[in-house]
């Protein structure tokens, strides 16, 4: 191993302070608490979309077959901000499966199915086979009461 001290001309000393800084405790990471945290919401249902699936397709759902699948269910299902919806709808990086015209999916109700919704197939019949349904208090725009809902609040391990 090469010390570094002696390639340096004497009146320089070498500088150490990157090493510091990228520990935890020091320089921006002094603030970062160890533990896992949970956060209690509102969603109940999550439905992952392929984003990679859904730009070869460019669109292909909703009025017009012009808009991507996550944004066509997100205003048939008329929900509320992600904060208070209670189904959670996020496009996910390459699911591997990569149909062709059509867009691949999964939910939490049943992570182990991945459906394949060809395109311009009616939002209805998409969110009924995805067991997708928004009961009427989700949209009453009430304030959440975490406490309530999981019995507890956030945590932390």
């Amino acid at each position: 191993m090469i010390d570094i001290a002696r390639l340096l001309p004497a009146d320089v000393a070498p500088r150490r302070r990157w090493r510091q800084a990228t520990k935890p405790g020091h320089g921006r990471y002094a603030a970062m608490k160890p533990g896992i945290r949970t956060v209690a919401t509102r969603s109940r249902t999550l439905v992952a979309i392929c984003r990679k699936c859904g730009k070869k397709l460019g669109g292909g759902f909703g009025d017009g077959a012009s808009k991507p699948l996550a944004k066509a269910l997100k205003q048939h299902l008329d929900l509320p901000k992600w904060k208070r919806s209670p189904v959670r709808i996020v496009e996910t990086g390459c699911m591997k499966l990569c149909p062709k015209g059509a867009v691949a999916t999964t939910t939490s109700n049943d992570a182990s199915l991945v459906y394949v919704i060809p395109a311009a197939t009616p939002l209805a019949d998409v969110a009924a086979r995805l067991g997708l349904s928004v009961p009427a208090a989700a949209n009453d725009g009430t304030p959440f009461d975490s406490d309530r809902a999981r019995g507890g609040g956030t945590t932390q391990l």
